[in-house]
């Protein structure tokens, strides 16, 4: 072991604001894709993808520092973790919905389209060619709830047998692999099938994972031109509309673009990740993701189906997501002791 790994001086995650500006980023990707901006036609696919990056490379690192904290990874401990975070704001917001579709007439349909996202299986549905009134967005949270479940076990199993450096070099080529299952699958399915599916989707958080065994191995800080290149490599997938080059290697683009600007927020920080309004945004985009797609497509319904009414939807999914982030998620985040603000996935 050499004097940078020594456990003294090993790299320690702690509250870091830049991840928070990292989210913000994220969500304002996939509210600038929502709201059909002219040339950001796969805005909202890239900001998900951050998204993935970010929560595979919290995800990794929160278990990796338990087991060297503890000796071991407390997988139940995690999972409750987990629910704590995301049940609490998931079951209003479902429960509004609710309401809403029996409202509009689609009280028939309440049951189909609410199970889906409860029970985080709402990719495969849109995957398969199903259809989920106002829940179509919920597809990426059934990706992560899908990966959360898996992890922790798989990751446990892996330690044992692979040390984090080999760790990060399996990750790494198995996201390599979704990328080329992608291109194969491009003639024969559907783009949904492509778009949500958690197998043809879950190299970005792969990625990030990678990002975490190469902190735990050494954690370096990047220079400060990965800011530059993270976000060139978040933009320019961005502006691809629907095509084989999107899903195929615009999905990778964006995930090394997002690994990049994790590593920066991870080690060194950056003022542009750290500015307040940033962090701001990302501390209520797990609730302004839920509540955003809704917002957006009643308003453009009831108001204007143009960019005022999609303006009209954001402003009232922001409001939205303040009083949950207040009221549904604060109240139960205080209950763990062990949770910490800003180091929790999304």
């Amino acid at each position: 072991m050499t004097a940078a790994t020594t456990p003294e001086e090993r790299w320690r995650l702690g509250y870091r604001p830049a991840l928070d500006g990292l989210r913000g980023i994220a969500i304002a990707l996939v509210l600038l894709g929502h709201a059909r901006l002219p040339g950001l036609h796969a805005a909202s696919t890239v900001g998900v993808t951050l998204f993935f990056v970010l929560s595979g490379f919290l995800i990794t690192t929160l278990l990796l520092e338990e087991r060297e904290r503890t000796g071991r990874i407390d997988a139940v401990a995690f999972y409750k973790r987990r629910a704590r975070r995301l049940l609490p704001a998931l079951v209003v917001f479902l429960a509004v919905i609710a309401v809403v579709l029996a409202v509009t007439g689609y009280g028939d349909r309440i049951v189909g389209s609410i199970a889906p996202p409860l029970l985080y299986y709402a990719n495969w549905v849109l995957a398969t060619g199903g259809e989920l009134p106002l829940l179509s967005h919920t597809w990426s949270l059934s990706v992560e709830e899908q990966f959360y479940i898996v992890w922790p076990l798989l990751l446990i199993g892996l330690l044992i047998v692979a040390a984090p450096r080999r760790l990060a070099a399996i990750m790494l080529t198995v996201a390599a692999l979704i990328t080329v299952l992608r291109l194969v699958l491009w003639e024969s399915e559907s783009i949904e099938r492509i778009a949500r599916a958690t197998d043809t989707r879950a190299d970005a958080l792969l990625i990030g994972c990678a990002v975490a065994f190469f902190f735990a191995i050494r954690g370096r800080s990047l220079s400060k031109w990965s800011l530059a290149g993270g976000v060139f490599m978040l933009i320019v997938p961005s502006t691809l509309e629907v095509g084989i080059i999107r899903y195929g290697m615009g999905l990778t683009i964006a995930a090394a673009g997002g690994a990049l600007l994790v590593a920066l927020a991870a080690s060194r920080g950056s003022r542009l990740l750290e500015w307040r309004p940033l962090v701001w945004l990302g501390s209520i985009s797990y609730s302004l993701y839920l509540w955003q797609t809704p917002a957006i497509i009643l308003a453009r319904d009831s108001i204007e189906p143009g960019a005022f009414g999609a303006a009209t939807g954001i402003v009232i999914a922001v409001g939205l997501a303040v009083l949950s982030r207040r009221y549904v998620e604060m109240p139960f985040l205080r209950r763990s002791v062990a949770t910490s603000r800003g180091v929790e996935p999304v």
